[in-house]
């Protein structure tokens, strides 16, 4: 990953991540009212935090990456529900289920992308004055 794409994912990440904060923080009657079960609001934003969350930890650390993702954000998603009751809103233990199996989704999605990726990225190209010096 080159050091612009790097600092464009974490930058990603803070954004993202503060914009979660905000929105799960604001009373429910201040949201826009959605046609979508909010088990699968939970479950789509945890999993592009968790894709943006482990993007950004791989490059960090290759060690259990994937592991230190889903802590970390199951300690979030743990912490934002027990805070939600201070703005007005509830506690659900089953939207926390909702944002770890999020996360996890968001693992996997992170993980096949950069399978993909690294399948499809040809190797880098060999000048021709290298292959000129080894047939010499």
């Amino acid at each position: 990953m080159t050091r612009r794409f790097f600092r464009a994912a974490i930058i990603s990440l803070a954004l993202y991540w503060l914009l979660i904060c905000t929105l799960t923080h604001l009373p429910a009657s201040d949201l826009p009212h959605v046609e979508v079960n909010d088990k699968i609001e939970h479950f789509a934003a945890f999993s592009l935090l968790g894709f943006l969350l482990n993007a950004v930890l791989r490059q960090v650390t290759r060690r259990h990456c994937d592991w230190l993702t889903l802590t970390i954000i199951l300690i979030y998603g743990a912490l934002d529900e027990w805070l939600q009751p201070l703005t007005g809103r509830s506690c659900e233990f089953n939207d926390w289920l909702a944002d770890g199996a999020g996360a996890a989704a968001g693992v996997v999605l992170c993980n096949l992308a950069r399978a993909l990726w690294l399948y499809v990225l040809p190797a880098a190209p060999v000048r021709s004055s290298e292959v000129a010096d080894k047939v010499l």
